[in-house]
């Protein structure tokens, strides 16, 4: 199977759909990915193997690449598909990289199209950015959504499309090395830790009741709530 993959943003440039992607992928070996993306940087080759995956960067490394990617991305993928035949594409996040794939998916209705949404809050982005993620949401076969606040936006503009909740995973094996530093002196205490944005769709506001519940219970009677984050929920 050849699929072709779309994102605004990839490695070395880092974030949750960045690595998302390459995690998936990595665990997929017999499958031939190629992906189409942003230089955004200079220096950064116009292609290299990473992985499970044949990252082509587009643009000349300059505040410009993003949004002259859904054009450079289409052509290139129009370029791809007459000598590869992929079998599907996939879209990472509503933004310029799927945009391209918007475009692509245009001229080539038969090929299905995958889009995982893993955006932030998709209600305050630009005037820009919500053009292109209405159509890219309504022109996906299928949907997945990191968290049912995603999913749930995605619905209002595809009422056609599956859409399936998959949140990212967690690799164990990183959490497993036993490290005096952070062990529980007091075992009759139980601690409870949360690390991100204090936004609304985060539902911080929603552990801080559920605490509650669980601190007045007969359960967890001696436990701590650690909130480690900022934003303007703080």
């Amino acid at each position: 199977m050849k699929i072709l993959l779309f994102s605004t943003a990839y490695l070395p440039h880092i974030g949750g759909a960045e690595l998302a992607l390459k995690e998936i992928t990595d665990r997929l070996a017999d499958i031939e990915f190629d992906l189409i993306t942003a230089k955004l940087k200079g220096g950064l080759p116009d292609f290299e193997k990473i992985g499970n995956i044949n990252v082509y960067r587009l643009g000349a490394g300059s505040i410009f690449d993003k949004p002259l990617l859904p054009n450079l991305g289409f052509l290139k993928a129009l370029k791809f598909h007459k000598k590869k035949k992929y079998d599907l594409i996939h879209g990472f996040m509503a933004s310029q990289g799927s945009a391209a794939s918007y475009l692509f998916k245009f001229f080539n209705k038969k090929i299905p199209f995958i889009l995982t949404l893993q955006e932030g809050d998709l209600d305050r982005n630009s005037p820009f950015d919500k053009f292109w993620q209405k159509r890219i949401i309504k022109r996906a076969d299928a949907i997945t959504a990191i968290s049912s606040y995603l999913a749930d936006f995605a619905r209002k503009f595809n009422k056609k499309a599956p859409v399936f909740v998959v949140p990212n995973g967690v690799d164990l094996n990183k959490f497993s090395i036993f490290n005096f530093q952070f062990s529980n002196k007091d075992k009759k205490e139980k601690k409870i830790i949360t690390v991100s944005r204090l936004v609304r769709k985060n539902g911080i506001d929603i552990l801080i009741k559920a605490f509650h519940i669980l601190h007045s219970t007969f359960y967890i009677p001696n436990s701590k709530l650690l909130i480690i984050g900022d934003g303007p929920e703080r």
